[in-house]
């Protein structure tokens, strides 16, 4: 093999052969996505979205030349805004400030939907904190932004308010429990406790003054929030983008439309390329026979079969006979066709040839050239495999222009394997004057008929079906003629598809072709048979 079979080797060819499968059903997808992406787009509601950004400082001023020691909330963490712009406390405050009087949880769910919070910002002293808010209308997106924002800078001011109300709370009990309590003992008229009462007054005098203070520090306290920059009055619509989405819409179409041809690809098995005929089997690639075979296709055929012939005379140059057999991996893939056609090319070349029908199974090299096993010929049928038969089972095929030796077949033998392992060997001793012995012998996997006989040819070709043969049994015919020492020349590809190996270079040619358009298989349809002038029995030891 040309490679272990666990890499796997992608050339730019095969990506631009890739790219240009799928390109017509990409671009259709994607027309087909990007359409109606826009149309639809295009019948949403606008959405707009404004922003106001709020400053977080690290510090605040003092107050200390009024007497006054400001009371500050404690900074905490740029992610605790965020997370406190999103809890009820302060939608509810913002639904406040848009004038929704007790917000109820859809309100409050509607409104953490439409409100975002983010980080815009970050210094060593200070920070910035965004809050964008999302409407139908742009005064609607403004008013939730500024409502926002103001219910977050309100909630940071009464964090810290919040200690400093409930000592306020706690000093005005006291107070009032010490005035109830200056009361009591006066109405007691005791002269004695006038001294106990003066001392219950300094001490509320005493918590007046704590309270007063107090309730100075809560007017003077202030939070680290502060407004920035509010809400621009004409803020950015951010959907629909009809020509946007549809773009983004087509790009996906069309990655899912090659993705989709991936995954295809990837699960099917069959060969999709003459290269991926190569590739399974380890071999070069003698010739190319198109897949379609009508009258117009037949200078088509004949230059594969004159660039097999050609292929195997320089590969088999300095051997003599040259006997070449011609498999394949599994029935009907066409190797009959492809050895007549070798045969009546070589024949025409001038080179005295012997077709021989090795295929006991399913014999059909006969009904090629259309001889009929009746009366003298029918003898042929086993005896060229017995060593006294001489020459007697050899046919001469009288072709338009040349002579072609054949030994047919005309039923079929249930001990093919062991007949040809018996006879074959003396077969050749006997055709040894012949300059070229093509050998149509049985598919691989089928039987073994072929491997008893392949180690005793010059070379053997694999003919594989470019439509229908898997991979996986290339691979293992491969391995079973080498496992039995066959010299494999070589791959035919058979029913490729035109224009993966016909040039449009020799298509300027085809017209020319006279009598070699009469050289094309028989089982094509629509292309008459080869014409043959006479069958006549080759007598034992001429030489013709």
């Amino acid at each position: 093999m040309t490679q272990p079979n666990n890499e796997i080797t992608i050339s730019l060819r095969d990506v631009v052969q890739f790219v240009l499968r799928g390109l017509v059903w990409a671009v259709l997808f994607a027309a087909i996505a990007g359409g109606a992406t826009y149309y639809l787009t295009q019948r949403q509601s606008p959405v707009f979205r404004a922003e106001a950004t709020l400053l977080v400082a690290r510090t605040t001023g003092g107050f200390s030349q009024f007497g006054l020691s400001p009371v500050t909330a404690p900074p905490i963490d740029l992610s605790a805004y965020r997370a406190a712009a999103a809890s009820d406390r302060v939608l509810a405050a913002t639904a406040a400030h848009l004038g929704i009087v007790d917000a109820d949880a859809g309100a409050i769910r509607s409104l953490r939907g439409a409100t975002n919070t983010f980080i815009a910002g970050d210094g060593r002293d200070s920070s910035l904190l965004g809050v964008e808010a999302r409407a139908s209308t742009p005064a609607v997106a403004v008013a939730r932004a500024n409502a926002h924002a103001a219910a977050l800078v309100e909630w940071d001011r009464r964090r810290a308010t919040e200690s400093l109300t409930r000592v306020i709370t706690t000093l005005d009990q006291q107070i009032e429990a010490l005035g109830e309590q200056i009361r009591a003992v006066q109405a007691a008229g005791d002269g004695a406790a006038q001294t106990q009462v003066d001392g219950l007054i300094r001490l509320r005098a005493d918590q007046q003054q704590q309270l007063a203070y107090a309730r100075a520090l809560v007017a003077s306290a202030e939070g680290l929030l502060s407004v920035m920059q509010g809400a621009d009055t004409s803020p950015r619509q951010i959907a629909p983008r009809p020509v946007l989405s549809a773009l983004v819409a087509a790009l996906v179409a069309g990655v899912l439309a090659y993705a989709f041809l991936l995954v295809r690809t990837a699960l099917n098995t069959r060969l999709r390329s003459v290269d991926d005929i190569a590739t399974a089997s380890g071999l070069g690639v003698l010739a190319q026979f198109p897949r379609s075979a009508g009258a117009s296709d037949a200078w088509r055929i004949q230059e594969a079969a004159n660039y097999l012939r050609t292929n195997l005379l320089f590969a088999l140059n300095e051997v003599h006979p040259k006997v070449i057999l011609v498999t394949s991996a599994n029935e009907a893939e066409g190797k009959t066709t492809v050895a007549c056609q070798l045969a009546e090319g070589l024949a025409r070349n001038g080179y005295r040839t012997l077709l021989v029908d090795g295929d006991l199974r399913s014999p059909s090299v006969a009904d090629h050239f259309d001889i009929v096993g009746t009366g003298a010929t029918t003898t042929t049928t086993r005896e060229w495999m017995r060593p006294a038969a001489g020459n007697r089972s050899v046919l001469k095929v009288m072709l338009d222009d040349a002579d072609l030796y054949v030994v047919p077949q005309f039923q079929s033998v249930g001990d093919a394997a062991e007949a040809l392992g018996r006879g074959f060997p003396a077969a050749l001793d006997q055709w040894k004057h012949y300059d070229v012995i093509v050998v149509d012998s049985s598919p691989i996997l089928a039987v073994a008929d072929a491997l008893a006989i392949a180690p005793l040819c010059s070379g053997t070709v694999l003919v594989v079906d470019a439509q229908r043969t898997q991979p996986t049994a290339i691979v293992r015919a491969r391995e079973l003629l080498d496992s039995a020492g066959a010299n494999v020349l070589g791959v035919v590809a058979n029913r490729v598809r035109q224009g993966t190996g016909a040039s449009s270079y020799g298509a300027s040619y085809g017209t020319g072709y006279g009598r070699g358009a009469a050289a094309v298989p028989a089982s094509a349809r629509g292309i008459a048979r080869p014409h043959v002038d006479s069958v006549t029995t080759v007598g034992t030891g001429r030489r013709e």
